[in-house]
């Protein structure tokens, strides 16, 4: 979540900078020019960073056992009814749109 978040504002200062030059507020000078280039090398770093902790983390669908997804269905539904951690609300935000009662039944 951190490198989403360092990505999204490498990339909206990017945009921010591109959109400067472009109504004439900053001249396209060589301080510019490098400074550009270094946003997007940090893009990159971030980019590269970001595959390799997925690359680490996930695992492949030919290798989840039946006891990966029960271990990690038990620990979810821990999280989910923790009420004192904020996981499930924040979890349910994140991942439901809405939820309406209609007479006896609750659409999400």
């Amino acid at each position: 979540m951190q490198l989403t978040r360092e990505l999204k504002e490498v990339d909206a200062g990017i945009a921010r900078l591109y959109e400067a030059v472009e109504k004439g507020l900053l001249p396209l000078d060589t301080t510019l020019q490098e400074y550009s280039q270094k946003r997007q090398a940090r893009r990159q770093d971030v980019l590269a960073a970001s595959t390799e902790l997925r690359d680490k983390w996930e695992v492949p669908l030919n290798k989840r056992a039946p006891a990966h997804v029960q271990k990690f269905t038990r620990v979810l539904r821990a999280r989910l009814l923790d009420t004192g951690s904020g996981f499930g609300k924040a979890y349910l935000n994140l991942r439901v749109d809405e939820i309406r009662l209609d007479g006896d039944k609750l659409h999400i």
